[in-house]
């Protein structure tokens, strides 16, 4: 049986934080603000690698962290793909 803790809570807040507001704020400003975009972007990237290295065996980070991060390689491909520099 799965219960959340006052870690897992926050992990989702968190994360919530990040890939809901902050991950498309940056996608917007890679048109007109690039260097500030790239910066939020990598920021993004940071946050999420550190939060899945410090708890990559827990059983949320199996459930919540793999569909995310399949979305992740998904908008790589796209974003390579759509925005070539």
């Amino acid at each position: 049986q799965m219960g959340l803790q006052v870690d897992d809570v926050f992990r989702m807040v968190e994360m919530t934080i990040f890939l809901c507001i902050l991950l498309p704020i940056s996608v917007r400003w890679f048109a007109s603000k690039w260097h500030a975009g790239i910066h939020l972007h990598r920021l993004v990237n940071l946050v999420y690698f550190v939060d899945i290295v410090r708890r990559h065996s827990h059983p949320h980070s199996w459930i919540l962290n793999t569909p995310v991060f399949a979305l992740y390689l998904f908008d790589k491909h796209v974003f390579t793909y759509f925005y070539k520099r």
